[in-house]
């Protein structure tokens, strides 16, 4: 997942007009709405006249149901968002409820005035020498310059190279990755939950004792947003739940490209309702990795006869033992012997 181009970017925010959401300059450029029976699933960024919106679900119900404004090139680049994933927005999407402006994300540096800054938790935190910042790890290759950060409150500046980094922040330790949280670190399980959060490895510093001493808050998730192809299903993952596209049509319907998925694996997520039909994708296959026993309990019924038109007659027990691993039963087949007729059961 590379940086969006900045001469690009110059292109699709309007620098300097004074709104409230980021405007799309779009010289040469022509974003239709799509034809879709849903908003976009939470965490998509859409287009819609000139305005960027990230949508949101606020209920943690999977079904999207409201929208932020992104307001500067900066704010955009803070949440560590691609040019690429930007989508024509659709008549559903502008229905939700306008939340207002989208908050400014955490652990990207720029460049203000000369002043190198590190965002992070809602303020801006500069760096008072040169020695602070490369003693943390950062590189000047990763400092954007994205306009002004006169909007963002002023934090405490970084004076110190052997505090723990800041919210937002990827380090490693002895090969894995940890993401630095507002009150803790969390492990980076996958490669798909890194770049999920927008995380590129030329960003990754090393960690230092100050960040190890913080709480292990256990990994981290997806974050809303990701399109994901796990065992040939592509599914959008929200705040909650993973979305399965029933269809090509209906993934393409949104505006979404193929170029964007990622593969791997979802199977810690809820399914919720598929996109477009409403229905629930059924869950994965389970495979068994065991040996399955069957043999007679030693309680089953003695032989004997049957009543005509008995029903509910218990007529064998048998008790199944897995060994060297789960084994999934979704079926028996029972073979009648004697002189009677195979109609004679029915309902087994």
């Amino acid at each position: 997942m590379q940086k969006p181009n900045r001469s690009f970017a110059k292109k699709v925010f309007a620098a300097g007009l004074a709104v409230s959401t980021a405007v799309w300059a779009g010289a040469g450029l022509l974003a239709l709405p799509v034809a879709a029976v849903d908003a976009h699933p939470d965490g998509t960024l859409v287009l819609s006249g000139g305005t960027v919106w990230h949508v949101v679900d606020t209920n943690s119900d999977g079904t999207a149901d409201g929208r932020h404004g992104v307001d500067s090139l900066a704010k955009f680049y803070s949440n560590r968002f691609d040019f690429a994933d930007v989508v024509p927005a659709n008549s559903v999407d502008t229905g939700l409820a306008d939340l207002g402006l989208m908050p400014w994300g955490s652990g990207v540096l720029f460049n203000d005035g000369g002043t190198v800054y590190q965002v992070s938790g809602g303020t801006k935190h500069g760096f008072t020498s040169a020695a602070v910042f490369t003693g943390l790890g950062f590189s000047f290759a990763n400092v954007m310059s994205a306009g002004s950060l006169s909007s963002v409150p002023a934090g405490a500046n970084l004076d110190n190279s052997s505090a723990a980094h800041l919210e937002g922040t990827f380090v490693n330790s002895g090969g894995t990755i940890w993401r630095i949280s507002a009150t803790g670190r969390q492990g980076v399980p996958s490669p798909e939950v890194f770049y999920s959060h927008g995380g590129q490895w030329g960003e990754v510093v090393g960690a230092n004792s100050a960040d190890l001493s913080l709480a292990n808050e256990g990994n981290a998730g997806f974050r809303a947003g990701l399109l994901i192809n796990d065992g040939g299903t592509i599914f959008a993952v929200t705040s909650s739940t993973k979305r399965g596209f029933p269809t090509a049509s209906c993934f393409t319907d949104f505006g979404f490209s193929f170029a964007n998925v990622l593969v791997g694996g979802t199977s810690g997520l809820t399914a919720g309702a598929n996109l477009c039909d409403g229905t629930t994708p059924p869950p994965p296959p389970v495979s068994s990795t065991g040996n399955l026993t069957v043999s007679l309990a030693g309680d089953t019924p003695a032989a004997g006869t049957v009543v005509e038109n008995a029903a509910r007659v218990g007529f064998t027990k048998v008790n199944l033992t897995a060994t060297g691993g789960d084994v999934t039963v979704d079926s028996l087949t029972v073979e009648r012997m004697g002189v009677s007729t195979d109609s004679n059961f029915t309902d087994i």
